[in-house]
């Protein structure tokens, strides 16, 4: 069995869909599960609804969702006929109302647990939209609502995977869905809780459902749909002679999605690399090509030099407030309000007197971070800062990424070379 994902680009209209469409029925082996992503931009969209509700502007959180529903309404009137368009707009509208009923309410409950119930409508929406185009082709899907399969704790919004009870799930669900369909269609980023509460496993999460159902199940592979040939050496807005790298290992793929490489969710390769499961990437835009290959390999190749160039991130320099050395308690305690504030660890070195971090941030909590840490230390803070990651290769490679910018920070460890820079 093999696990295929196609994320929100391959989605974004009729026509496109109609491309998904016929690669499941060209390009892919049945029986299989097949992950989806909102379309297009909905998640954008439906993150505008969370923060109008939040704010109390729930006429404007109406208006916008109201917008939303439309556009999948005339998506499905060019993807089905009038018979069939009934019954997909009723099951649209049952995973809407879902929205409705919160948004109808006073806000009673935390904006993270309220974003992960407003945001996975998009995820739910686009799976129920592809499996009924499906059934009308030579090939069968049934629909799947992650939530019954990837079990999560309460983290909302970047919650964290119960292995145990999510592989008994898939296990009891996914078998004997394909033992009745070509194709099982479900969502990915999203899951529950024990209490069937929803949650998001992190923005743009969906490779990381795929590998978490290819781990379960054992699968054979798993390949991720891109709008992009496969995994490049770097970014081709950014390097004009950009290569594509044909095969890479676990570990190469880990360093670069670790560093901000965005072709592959970071967290997708750990559980695919215990399971030594294959992972492929390739283009929806040209199935026929052969993308890039991750897995296992017999030794580590020599790779061209890897550029990652990850903008909008913030460089913290800190010190204790008690003119120590930071050693480990302080250590303890920098992180734990990291983890607390949902900072995200791109680079650190620690210097006896002080410490320097780059950092996302994703939830836009680095104030709460500056004021917690303010007790014991003293935080210096610049943003936003690009954080640059030279693999396989040295400064010559990357001479014309550093013209009109000012180098913060220099780190240089082995096969790797970082640099914190601003413009």
């Amino acid at each position: 069995m093999n696990i295929n994902k196609f994320g929100g680009a391959s989605l974004k209209d009729a026509k496109r869909i109609e491309n998904v469409v016929e690669i499941v029925k060209t390009q892919i082996k049945s029986p299989g599960v097949i992950v989806v992503s909102a379309i297009g931009k909905t998640t954008n969209a439906l993150e505008k609804v969370h923060k109008a509700y939040v704010e109390g502007n729930s006429q404007g959180a109406f208006e916008i969702l109201g917008q939303i529903k439309n556009d999948h309404y005339k998506l499905c009137q060019e993807l089905f006929s009038e018979k069939e368009l009934e019954k997909i707009i009723h099951d649209l509208n049952d995973t809407f109302v879902e929205i409705e009923w919160i948004l109808e309410e006073e806000l009673s409950d935390g904006p993270n647990f309220i974003y992960d119930q407003i945001i996975s409508i998009g995820e739910l929406v686009s799976s129920k939209i592809l499996a009924a185009r499906l059934n009308q082709e030579t090939v069968t899907a049934t629909w799947l609502d992650a939530r019954d399969v990837i079990r999560t704790d309460n983290t909302y919004r970047n919650a964290s995977i119960e292995w145990k009870e999510t592989k008994d799930l898939v296990n009891q669900f996914i078998p004997n869905i394909c033992a009745q369909s070509d194709f099982c269609v479900t969502q990915g980023f999203i899951g529950g809780t024990s209490e069937n509460f929803t949650t998001t496993l992190g923005r743009e999460g969906s490779d990381f459902t795929a590998a978490i159902l290819a781990n379960s199940l054992n699968a054979d592979g798993v390949t991720v749909w891109k709008d992009v040939p496969g995994v490049m050496n770097a970014d081709p807005n950014l390097m004009k002679d950009a290569q594509l790298l044909k095969n890479i290992s676990y570990n190469e793929a880990l360093a670069m999605t670790y560093y901000g490489a965005k072709v592959i969710h970071p967290k997708t390769i750990k559980p695919l690399m215990q399971s030594s499961i294959p992972l492929r990437v390739k283009s929806f835009v040209n199935p026929e090509a052969e993308g890039t290959y991750v897995g296992a390999l017999e030794s580590e190749l020599k790779y061209p030099s890897i550029l990652v160039q990850e903008p909008n991130n913030i460089l913290l320099k800190i010190t204790s407030k008690d003119n120590s050395f930071i050693r480990e308690r302080h250590l303890a305690e920098i992180f734990t309000l990291m983890n607390e504030s949902g900072l995200v660890l791109k680079l650190d070195q620690n210097k006896p007197e002080y410490l320097t971090l780059c950092v996302g941030d994703p939830y836009s909590n680095i104030e709460k971070f500056d004021k917690d840490a303010s007790a014991n230390f003293n935080v210096e803070i610049t943003e936003p800062v690009d954080l640059i990651t030279v693999r396989h290769g040295d400064e010559a490679d990357i001479l014309s990424q550093l013209i009109g910018k000012k180098i913060l920070h220099k780190i240089i460890a082995q096969d790797t070379i970082q640099y914190v820079t601003v413009n």
